[in-house]
Formats: structure tokens, sequence, C-alpha cells
């Protein structure tokens, strides 16, 4: 049996999104907007969450691009990637190829537990998929959480 003695949690803190361009379409009069797409300050117990994050995890210092994600990993063994939606372009676009450990050193291993596109649907356009099939093609192991996720670059969906 294999027991891990260091793991350490990557404090990945991605720049915020760029600003959307403004829409020359008016709202129709009477017609409510729809609700922002993700706004982190609203999730529910985030105080909670960065305080067991503080408290369980042993982590890196935070790590804010590709450039300093590349020089953290250059001890890793392997890397593990997941969560729900974490692939999903929606929210992650500005940031996606860090979600596909693009920056990991040949060498690492990489991992997918439970990541998802949180959609059956992809969401990217023809360069993005160039970048997240060069990326996937390196994990040594992906575990999806969902038939979706396994065919939505097989074209079988």
């Amino acid at each position: 049996m294999c027991w891990v003695s260091d793991v350490e949690h990557i404090n990945y803190t991605p720049p915020p999104a760029p600003p959307k361009k403004a829409s020359s379409v008016e709202p129709v009069q009477g017609k409510s907007q729809a609700a922002p797409e993700f706004d982190l300050d609203a999730v529910k117990n985030v105080e909670a969450f960065e305080a067991f994050r503080t408290e369980s995890l042993v982590r890196t210092k935070p790590l804010c691009n590709l450039d300093e994600l590349e020089e953290a990993s250059k001890h890793y063994d392997a890397i593990v990637v997941g969560s729900d939606q974490v692939w999903r372009l929606r929210y992650t676009r500005h940031t996606f190829p860090a979600f596909f450990l693009s920056f990991a050193p040949e060498n690492c291993q990489r991992v997918a537990y439970a990541a998802s596109f949180g959609t059956d649907e992809w969401e990217g356009n023809g360069r993005e998929t160039a970048e997240a099939v060069r990326c996937l093609k390196k994990f040594a192991a992906v575990h999806p959480p969902s038939i979706a996720s396994l065919t939505i670059f097989s074209g079988s969906k």
C-alpha cells in the first residue's frame, strides 16, 4: 500500500474575468434582467469553507497565473484536479488552461477526479477545443462524474 505523505493544496486564485463588452441592446421595458452568472461573494458559507481550508489543508501561497503555477509544480510527482464544473468554460474561460493542468511538467502525472464540464455541450471554440484535447491527452487518469463528461469530446453525444 502506498501512503502519500507530502500533499499540498495548490491555492490557485485566478485573476478576475475581464469585463464583458457592453451590449448595444437595451433591456425590454418591464422585463427583468437575468441574474449574474456567478458571484463568489454570493456563495453561502464562504467563510466556513475558507476556515476549513486554512485549518485542514497544507496550501501553497496564493498562485495567480500560469507562470506561478508552473514554477510551483516543478517539485510535484502528481497533480489532481477536480470539482463540479471545473472544466466549464462559462465559468473558467479566461483561465481554463490552468484547470486542464497545462502548466504541469511533462514528468508530472495528471489526474482528474470528479472533474466536470457541468453541461452536456462543450462551450469552447476551435482554439479552446484544441488546447483542452492537447491537455487531456496528458492525463494518466480521468474519473468523470457523468457520461456527458465522457462523451463531450468523443462526438458520440
